[in-house]
């Protein structure tokens, strides 16, 4: 064979071989994961500059800061973060969902950001960080504990290389929150759950109506569609709620509710059985919903639950953020 033909052969192979990609170095290095809105996101390498506008405490749960550029402002007054990191606010912040400055942002130089693209202006966004050309992986869209958590676990995981720990972390939460809804007793306790007024209350489709359910209560507010509704006093007065919860986000407390000479023939405020979440929200993205589900089941059902909730706290800091 001349060498003529010789070489002619040698580029024919090596061009059915680029073709079919059969040189692994030549193939690119990526990350492929479908995230929690269904969305098909594509990495071209793990992230080094991940910023969190939402969840930002699966950092710690993960131990994953290192590959963290930013997070959400709402981080520096998110009262579990504060406990697992008092230095978080050395973390710049661009803003947060409803809020974000591009510039800063831009600045940052993410290779990620992770999201929270619910209610629909977060959705918005979203978007507008995408038209930058960031790659954007949505978290939440929690239809089911601890499933959905578990889901939203491993996904980060992939995407960070840490999918042993999310496992655990997983694992942890599954046992806790299992072991606690078996627990529930089968007579159920009238609870009402109150947001930004208080008749502006939990509905069916709302988080804090299947934390409510767990520990064996029963969300009045479950007769209606939707996640939030607004309702009368004369209503609320009908359905009778034995237990009040309040919104850590409500500007009003509990004093709202037990001073209001109209509902003073309603059991939860002649039993003085009104209180106010602890835990910030946005918690039900979060490893820590236990911490609320725990809060709940003990204003709930007393009775059942006779675990210490500081103590509680203590394990779960410690389990799953390493703290203490």
């Amino acid at each position: 064979m001349s060498k003529v033909l010789k070489l002619a052969a040698v580029l024919l192979i090596l061009t059915v071989t680029l073709s079919c990609g059969c040189v692994s170095k030549e193939s690119p290095k990526g990350i492929e994961v479908v995230d929690m809105a269904g969305k098909k996101v594509i990495l071209s390498e793990m992230p080094k500059r991940a910023v969190f506008l939402a969840g930002e405490s699966w950092i710690y749960a993960l131990g994953i800061k290192d590959k963290v550029a930013g997070v959400s402002r709402w981080a520096y007054k998110n009262p579990i973060i504060l406990k697992i990191d008092p230095n978080v606010k050395e973390i710049p912040s661009p803003g947060d969902m409803a809020s974000v400055n591009v510039e800063e942002l831009t600045r940052l130089n993410p290779d990620v950001v992770i999201v929270w693209d619910e209610p629909p202006p977060y959705a918005k966004t979203s978007e507008r960080i995408e038209k930058l050309g960031i790659p954007v992986i949505r978290i939440g869209h929690i239809e089911k504990y601890p499933d959905d958590i578990c889901k939203e676990a491993k996904l980060l995981g992939k995407v960070f290389g840490v999918e042993d720990r999310a496992e655990k972390v997983c694992a942890y939460l599954t046992e806790k929150y299992n072991e606690i809804k078996a627990r529930a007793p089968e007579d159920k306790v009238k609870v009402i759950y109150s947001f930004t007024s208080p008749n502006r209350i939990a509905a069916k489709d709302c988080s804090y109506s299947e934390y409510i359910k767990a520990v064996g209560g029963k969300n009045v507010g479950d007769v209606f569609d939707g996640v939030w509704i607004t309702v009368n006093k004369e209503w609320i007065i009908q359905q009778n709620p034995e237990v009040w919860i309040v919104s850590y986000y409500a500007k009003y407390n509990e004093s709202a509710i037990l001073n209001d000479p109209a509902l003073r023939d309603v059991t939860a405020v002649k039993k003085r059985a009104v209180y106010k979440g602890s835990y910030r929200p946005l918690h039900h993205l979060e490893p820590y919903f236990i911490l609320t589900v725990m809060e709940y089941a003990k204003w709930i059902r007393p009775d059942v639950y006779k675990f210490n909730l500081s103590e509680g706290e203590k394990e779960f800091l410690s389990e799953v953020y390493g703290v203490g």
